[in-house]
């Protein structure tokens, strides 16, 4: 294989001359410019949507799909008590399903139209820092990580601070390129993005103020006019995100008390869950690399090192020896932006181009098996939600109850997510205390007398999670409802069921039990 060569930024490619062709060859570098940029942002766009209705809903998307679900007079008394961080996102996301439905594909477009822009956005820096070739590959790269499509359909708000990180860092390079008041602006706007929907992420801003500093030294432009440019143009981005910033310290034990304080071997763990598995982190940073040896024009590769790789730092020094640890996968998804753009870079610098294409197209492989399990329908959760809906959907008669555990600490049910709305409304969850919105949380209310809850439906519909054969299933039907690892009832509950109720049917569905009560 030839040695690799660095390859030109766009302004130096240049066209050959022909007599009567310099319109033609300008309208082809025209139409490849925008191809460079323009095709990872549709390819994007479609990965991201395909299958995004299979995946069920997990935890995390429930919280959204529940916060977002509510009147804004709810949310907002909501986020004064938990979530306050991700206000900004249920609120858009509360009028994006007011206006296009709440099914999973509905909840995650969002998100895989926001990824689709970190596309885009990640090869118009390849392709300006480099060439047009390396932006279209960085963008190509970008759509491969199995993690990426990952989070392009899940409905949460990391594939829209994605998209602003990568756009805030092509706005950066342009700004110092040209400065003007308007491309401050777009800077400052988009920083404000990444503050209102991830504040862990606002730690982007460290590097790029090394990427300012490295852009004018050793002596060159004026470094610390620019210096002055940046610092006011990012804490003025900053300051909308403050609230929130400031009531999401108050319910910070709430929210993030779980994530376990890093050790120095978190740090190979957090790049095999960056990008899925070994086998594609390691051809990607392998790639990422490449760029190292080049002989010129090094400072844009190691601004973009500092981009894909402090923040990691910063958070990891924060978690251990803060009081509450940050260092958690997803909120560094971030810095992928970073590591395409050089894995694009290092992949267009290989020659001849065949090899380049032979290179990228072995990396597919790679990624493949993870993509496919990405839109699996149990990816997210080991059970089968959405058939337990529809079988209650299917046998639902008018005055029919429902039995649903509601302690999240035992299982976050999301049956209710796929129940049409005639059972949701006509249906009385029995144990059902106080709902998530009356106290103004994300989790609902048990009662705490189950026998007197127990009113005089005539049958009640009891789904628990459970193990594919329960112990005593086939000698008591009710005794088998009752918790013993996770998702069943409490045994008050199965009590003041019994006394009333008699098992009819008992249908296992996938991690999932269905059972049919009837009143004596």
């Amino acid at each position: 294989m030839a040695q690799p060569t660095l390859p030109a930024p766009l302004a130096e490619e240049a066209i050959p001359e022909v007599p009567g062709s310099g319109h033609r060859a300008l309208r082809f570098g025209r139409a490849s410019g925008l191809l460079s940029w323009l095709a990872p942002a549709l390819v994007m766009l479609v990965v991201g949507f395909y299958g995004s209705a299979g995946p069920q809903l997990w935890g995390d998307e429930l919280a959204s799909w529940r916060a977002a679900d509510r009147s804004t007079s709810q949310l907002w008394h909501m986020l004064h008590n938990i979530d306050a961080v991700y206000g900004v996102y249920y609120l858009l996301l509360h009028f994006w399903i007011n206006v296009f439905g709440d099914s999973a594909t509905s909840l995650r477009a969002p998100s895989a139209i926001a990824m689709a822009g970190a596309a885009a956005f990640i090869a118009l820096t390849g392709r300006k820092l480099f060439s047009a070739r390396a932006g279209l590959l960085a963008g190509l790269v970008f759509v491969t990580i199995p993690m990426v499509s990952r989070f392009a359909q899940e409905a949460r708000p990391y594939a829209i601070v994605m998209c602003a990180v990568a756009a805030a860092t092509f706005l950066l390079f342009r700004a110092l390129e040209r400065p003007s008041l308007l491309r401050w602006i777009c800077y400052g706007l988009s920083v404000t993005v990444v503050g209102l929907f991830q504040l862990v992420a606002l730690s982007v801003l460290v590097p790029h103020f090394c990427l300012v500093a490295l852009q004018y030294w050793p002596g060159r432009g004026r470094p610390w006019r620019r210096l002055a440019e940046f610092t006011g143009t990012a804490v003025l981005a900053v300051v909308p995100a403050l609230p929130l910033a400031l009531e999401g310290q108050t319910q910070v034990t709430k929210q993030i008390s779980w994530i376990s304080r890093p050790t120095l071997d978190s740090l190979p763990a957090l790049w095999d869950g960056l990008f899925g598995t070994a086998l594609v982190s390691l051809p990607l940073l392998i790639l990422a690399a490449m760029p190292l040896g080049w002989n010129r024009n090094r400072r844009p590769v190691f601004q973009l090192l500092l981009i894909g790789s402090l923040p990691v730092v910063l958070i990891y020094l924060v978690s251990t020896e803060g009081n509450v640890s940050y260092f958690l996968t997803r909120y560094m998804l971030f810095i992928l932006s970073a590591w395409a753009v050089l894995a694009g870079a290092g992949l267009a610098a290989v020659r001849p181009k065949l090899v380049a294409v032979l290179a990228f197209a072995v990396l597919v492989p790679f990624c493949w098996k993870n993509q496919q399990s990405i839109r699996t329908a149990y990816d997210r959760v080991p059970y089968d939600e959405r058939a337990a809906a529809q079988m209650i959907a299917k046998g639902y008669q008018p005055g029919d109850g429902l039995v649903i555990p509601h302690d999240p600490t035992i299982w976050d049910a999301g049956v209710e997510v796929y129940l049409p709305q005639r059972v949701v409304d006509g249906a009385r969850d029995v144990f059902l205390h106080k709902t998530a919105a009356q106290l103004n949380g994300l989790a609902a209310e048990e009662c705490p007398q189950p026998a007197a809850c127990v009113g005089d439906e005539k049958r009640l519909w009891v789904v628990t999670q459970g193990p594919d054969q329960p112990a005593g299933t086939q000698r008591d039907p009710l005794a088998a409802l009752v918790t013993n690892t996770a998702g069943g009832l409490t045994p008050a509950e199965v009590t003041a069921l019994s006394a009333k109720y008699t098992a009819t049917s008992v249908t296992h569905l996938k991690g999932i039990w269905v059972t049919l009560l009837e009143h004596r």
